[in-house]
């Protein structure tokens, strides 16, 4: 998604690929790509094909990734892109975030095609990070 300017929004001259959004649900393993961040992201969800909330489970021995009901949500942000998920403008009060997605960058070849670099589909060993979005 490329995005466009709004110009309700206050920074009316910034291109959003994601504006005015209540609730986005990536569901299915499904996968987006945004070549510009969000305005106005309140919430966002990863969800099973049954509505339940994406999880993995990880084995800390092996590193081994579990995905509960094989889902695979991936949401991917050009290089250098900001995604806020905030309840304002400013972003000063954070949005809503659950189930398991995996967030990559992104880049476009000389032929504009998608490139996503080292995130291969198959991987073995997972960097987790805990998000603790403020409410």
């Amino acid at each position: 998604l490329s995005g466009a300017t709004d110009r309700t929004n206050e920074y009316s001259q910034v291109v959003f690929s994601l504006s005015r959004i209540t609730e986005l649900d990536l569901k299915n393993s499904s996968e987006i790509y945004l070549e510009n961040g969000a305005n106005l992201l309140t919430k966002f969800r990863s969800l099973n094909e049954d509505d339940t909330l994406a999880e993995v489970e990880i084995n800390e021995t092996t590193h081994a990734v579990n995905r509960k009901n094989g889902t695979n949500n991936r949401l991917y942000i050009l290089e250098d892109k900001v995604l806020n998920i905030a309840l304002n403008q400013n972003v000063t009060a954070y949005g809503e975030v659950d189930g398991m997605t995996f967030f990559g960058m992104f880049k476009r070849d000389r032929n504009g095609n998608i490139v996503t670099a080292m995130y291969d589909t198959d991987y073995t060993i997972v960097v987790v990070m805990y998000l603790d979005c403020m409410r």
